[in-house]
């Protein structure tokens, strides 16, 4: 009879830390991976629009950039494209710190919001005089989890890798099998004792 129930109770108990293991990844939130221009960058050239990269899909992308005076320098809509947002820029008139607030919504639904700022000591269009829209302008290539954007005239470095949680599930996973471990051993014991 306690064979069973330690069966059972066991099942129950395997079935719970599987349960637990699958819910993990999908209880995460999207995180930023890298940006471009990254965050605290001094960009030297022509910026058309800022690059957001996150872990998985994003979608309801808003952001948000102010200029050195504070005021809002974006026109268009971001556009979400799989794990990278886009945010169009028009031509900058002032050089500068710039700050990016950004939200998106993650694969679970769950709001996520940050900020950043670069600093643009690139060409400026002058807000007064109307001229010819300028020459479309190379957009970088947003920075990977495993190396930081280059500044002008800077090899990349870099980032510190991403850190894991499976380390603590393995160690979650040893703990639990030591548990059922003992208390099966406990009860096969008794068993065998005797009335």
């Amino acid at each position: 009879m306690r064979g069973h129930l330690l069966r059972r109770v066991v099942a129950v108990l395997a079935a719970l830390v599987g349960i637990a293991l699958a819910a993990g990844p999908a209880g995460a939130h999207a995180k930023l991976l890298g940006s471009a221009p990254a965050d605290g960058a001094t960009v030297t050239d022509a910026l058309a629009a800022v690059i957001l990269e996150f872990n998985e899909v994003v979608g309801a992308p808003e952001v948000t950039i102010a200029g050195p005076g504070g005021q809002p320098v974006t026109v268009d809509p971001p556009e979400a494209q799989d794990r990278r947002v886009v945010q169009p820029l028009p031509p900058l008139t002032q050089q500068g710190v710039y700050s990016v607030t950004y939200r998106v919504v993650s694969a679970d639904k769950d709001p996520v919001s940050g900020q950043l700022a670069f600093t643009y000591s690139g060409p400026v269009q002058q807000e007064a005089q109307p001229s010819p829209p300028p020459a479309p302008a190379a957009t970088p290539a947003p920075a990977t989890a495993g190396e930081q954007p280059a500044e002008q005239g800077q090899a990349a470095t870099p980032a510190p890798a991403a850190r894991s949680s499976w380390p603590v599930a393995l160690v979650a996973i040893v703990a639990l099998l030591g548990v059922i471990g003992a208390a099966w051993y406990a009860f096969s014991r008794k068993g065998k004792a005797g009335p």
